[in-house]
């Protein structure tokens, strides 16, 4: 409840050298609300570098997004933010309010972020990643969006916004089960190979509605990645119950053989 949380963060306040801290609160039907009074100890917190909270199955809803972006606030130190808002109907202002506040973390190396299952789209998750960009140092992207209704449209300028991530070294993404063809693959792969650092990139399209002939443009695109900047990247590409079938699958994988693929 309310109480017991407020206790949690006042606790959690009173640790003002604290650098490291991980919060399980997953599946407690906390509202944004009694979210905050949690925040509010965890923003007392200056010297915070690396943060884990896992939220999955509450209902934090935009409300609550708007609590995470003040307790956020005044922690200057974060490198590493890991955030599980796993299935708390999360629509895509919620997310673009929480780009804003991270793009202010100007020492952010790292951002591991889990949004299945919520009411993103596309166009938000263009927004939100057009703010990181204010993060100078943002080095590795490990985003779960499975599950929301991202469709198509927009799939290129999402991949431009990355590709603008210029310190971008590691970038792993996951749609599985999204409504999504594949028809602007294409346009989204040219958008990630101007990360020109990229040395792992890991890609999941599972349960999606993916063809071979959709596939195809992007995996060229990523197989010409490591032969335009002269150096091997680690590709990884999961299409598996995809609308690809076992002899399409085998075709591409002897094509692309540079990358590993799974369908």
């Amino acid at each position: 409840g309310g109480g017991s949380l407020g206790r949690l963060g006042e606790g959690i306040g009173n640790c003002s050298q604290l650098s490291c801290l991980d919060v399980g609160l997953a599946r407690n039907d906390i509202t944004g609300e009694s979210l905050s009074k949690v925040l509010e100890g965890i923003g007392r917190c200056a010297l915070l570098g690396s943060l884990g909270l896992d939220l999955e199955g509450n209902q934090i809803a935009k409300e609550g997004c708007w609590h995470l972006c003040e307790g956020l606030a005044y922690i200057k130190e974060l490198r590493n933010i890991r955030l599980s808002l796993q299935g708390n109907l999360l629509a895509g202002e919620g997310l673009v309010q929480l780009g804003e506040r991270l793009g202010n973390c100007a020492k952010l190396e790292a951002l591991v972020l889990d949004v299945t299952g919520n009411k993103i789209t596309i166009g938000k998750l263009a927004r939100f990643a057009q703010e990181l960009r204010r993060c100078p140092v943002l080095e590795r992207l490990d985003w779960s969006l499975g599950d929301n209704p991202i469709a198509d449209e927009g799939l290129g300028g999402f991949g431009e916004e990355i590709g603008r991530l210029g310190k971008l070294t590691s970038l792993s993404l996951n749609v599985d089960g999204c409504p999504i063809t594949g028809e602007r693959l294409a346009q989204f792969g040219e958008g990630i190979g101007h990360c020109s650092l990229l040395k792992s990139v890991d890609l999941r399209f599972r349960g999606t509605k993916v063809r071979a002939a959709s596939a195809r443009p992007l995996l060229w695109q990523l197989h010409q990645f490591g032969s335009v900047h002269q150096r091997r990247v680690d590709f990884r590409v999961d299409f598996s119950d995809c609308c690809i079938t076992r002899s399409q699958g085998r075709e591409l994988t002897r094509t692309m053989h540079h990358l590993s693929l799974r369908f």
